[in-house]
This record gives C-alpha cells, sequence and structure tokens, in this order.
C-alpha cells in the first residue's frame, strides 16, 4: 500500500509536471504523429523506377520546400546538406545507410521543418561532426533512425530550438547527444521522446546553457554519463530508464530542474551534482532508486571548488522525498 504522504507526494508531482510541460512547445507529440505527411512532389533515390537518382544530395537539389525525397534500400557514401524544409524518408533504416565516409557532418541541417526518418546513419568525420548537426533550426523531426558509429556527436544541436528527436536508437557515438554547448547559442524546447540512447562512450545526453527541455520516456545506459547538464534551467527528465552508467544523471550549475518518476537501477553512481551557490531547487520526485525505498533517498554533491566525494566532509545533499517502491514499467 501506498502511504498517505506518498499520495501527496505524487500528486505534487504531476502538478509540477503539468506547469512544466505547459511550457515545453507543442511539437512535443507522439512518435506516429511524426511520421512525413507531405503533400509536395516525391524525388526517389535508388531502385529501379525510371528517373531515380542515384544520390540523395541530386535529389535534395532539385526539391522544393515541402517535398519528399524517398530512397531505397542501399548504402549511400555522402554528406548531405539539407536546407530546404523537406522530408527524407528512408525505405528501411535497418538497411538504408547514409555513410558520411569519417569526415565532415553526415547531414547538416540548416533550416526549420526538416523530418529524417527511416536511416541508419553512420561514420560521421574524426573531430567535432556528427550524425547529424542542426545548426541554428526549428520545428526539425528526427524519428526512427539508427544513429551509430559517429566519431563526436551522434546528434549536436546547436543553437536549435522547438525540434523533436523520437524513437532513435543511439549507439556507439563519442556523445549520443549533445545541445547547447555554447552559451551564446542555447537549444530550448526540445523533446526528446522513446529514444534508446546506449554504450555511448562519454555522454548519452549532454546539455548546456538551456532550459525547456523534455526529456521523457528513453533508456539510457551504457555511458560514462547517462544525462549531464551544465547550467541548464527549468527542464523536465520524466519517465526514463537510466541503468548501467558509470553515473546516471549529472546537474552541474544547473536549477530549477524537475527529475520525476524515473528508474535509476545498476549504475555504478545514480547521481550526482555540483553548485555554484546553495538555492538550485531542483526537484527529485518519485525516483526508483535501485531497492524499494520507505524514507527519503539522499543525492550527494558538493559546492564549486570542493571534492564531491562521498567522504568529502563538506558535501552537499539533494533529496527525493518519496522515492518510489518498485520500478516503473516503462515501455518504449
Amino acid at each position: 500500500m501506498i502511504d498517505n504522504r506518498f499520495r501527496k507526494g505524487l500528486a505534487f508531482g504531476i502538478i509540477l509536471l503539468f506547469i512544466g510541460i505547459c511550457i515545453i512547445p507543442s511539437n512535443a507529440q507522439d512518435t506516429e504523429k511524426l511520421l512525413p505527411t507531405s503533400r509536395g512532389s516525391w524525388f526517389y533515390v535508388g531502385g529501379s523506377g525510371p528517373g531515380n537518382y542515384s544520390k540523395i544530395q541530386d535529389a535534395i537539389n532539385v526539391a522544393s520546400d515541402g517535398d519528399t525525397v524517398f530512397v531505397y534500400v542501399g548504402t549511400y557514401f555522402e554528406n548531405l546538406i539539407l536546407d530546404k524544409s523537406l522530408t527524407l524518408f528512408g525505405e528501411n533504416k535497418n538497411e538504408t545507410t547514409i555513410d558520411g565516409g569519417l569526415h565532415g557532418n553526415v547531414i547538416y541541417i540548416s533550416t526549420n521543418r526538416v523530418t529524417v526518418t527511416g536511416f541508419t546513419i553512420t561514420n560521421g568525420g574524426l573531430g567535432h561532426f556528427a550524425g547529424i548537426w542542426l545548426e541554428n533550426a526549428k520545428f526539425n523531426k528526427i524519428v526512427e533512425n539508427i544513429i551509430l558509429d559517429n566519431h563526436y556527436w551522434g546528434i549536436c544541436l546547436n543553437g536549435s530550438s522547438l525540434n523533436s528527436i523520437s524513437g532513435n536508437y543511439v549507439s556507439k557515438n563519442d556523445l549520443g547527444v549533445e545541445a547547447g554547448g555554447d552559451p551564446q547559442k542555447p537549444s530550448n524546447g526540445n523533446t526528446f521522446k522513446d529514444n534508446i540512447f546506449s554504450s555511448n562512450e562519454y555522454i548519452g545526453i549532454g546539455f548546456g546553457w538551456s532550459k525547456r527541455n523534455l526529456i521523457y520516456r528513453n533508456i539510457i545506459l551504457n555511458s560514462s554519463r547517462g544525462v549531464s547538464f551544465w547550467h541548464n534551467n527549468f527542464n523536465i527528465i520524466y519517465n526514463n530508464v537510466f541503468t548501467s552508467n558509470n553515473l546516471g544523471l549529472e546537474l552541474e550549475f544547473s536549477k530549477h530542474n524537475l527529475i520525476l518518476f524515473n528508474n535509476f537501477m545498476n549504475n555504478q553512481q545514480d547521481a550526482d551534482f555540483l553548485i555554484d551557490n546553495l538555492i538550485q531547487n531542483n526537484r527529485y520526485l518519485g525516483n526508483y532508486w535501485n531497492e524499494p525505498l520507505s524514507n527519503p533517498y539522499i543525492i550527494h554533491g558538493g559546492l564549486l571548488a570542493l571534492n564531491r566525494h562521498f567522504d568529502n566532509p563538506f558535501k552537499w545533499v539533494q533529496i527525493d522525498w518519496y522515492p518510489a517502491l518498485k520500478p516503473y514499467d516503462i515501455q518504449i
């Protein structure tokens, strides 16, 4: 049975969640609603149809805003530039591959309202390149792709807001996702939903200098850090699974974030934080912390320039007052 204290905690958390979600833009939609419904012209790449293009970029170059470029199964060794509001639609994400050849970004998006769905995107270049790079881009949808073995970022959002990243498998990149690393180019109001971030070497999801992002119902596993925030405010981390990471959740100099109803299981360390003043106002509520807990769960952290290890006598704490008694059934 759940006692009255826990019921009140759940109710309070749900209220906070709905208040928070009200500030998330309307493009936080179900994955199935993100699939292409283009009314423009269709251009075909690969396959055996008459007039089909052999290169994806050639089809993009002749397309216009609102069009769809459909790509048949095959491996395409290209570095694409998407500067038009179109849909790039792969026939089968397991067999339709865009290979960047270890140089440059595999897909570079510099405009709004692009959809990319149905691809394996791999071999982004050495250095600061990505499988998918969004530059000052809004209202884009990255849906149902495999983003694999890119040698820096799987996805990079640079000054890019109000985008939806849904239903992707992001694995074996140096960083799965990084957004807003430049304080002059925040990435705000993005939605990450129903993704699997697996075995990314450093960070599954990394955000800097950004706010009002929603990280909802993702599985984040086998990374050095599952989710890492620095200077991020007013974000929601809700109903995710953090498992088998060195550190599940890291909040550095980040304030007013909600961490609600997540599963933290089998991480070397579940959560940590670093603060630059004593008023952070991050709220943990109803999370599952490896085992059933009837008492509040304490998250240890530290003040700037002080050692954050558990044996540090100057440690600070944040508290999940109503931890869950059992893990949530989170299905993707």
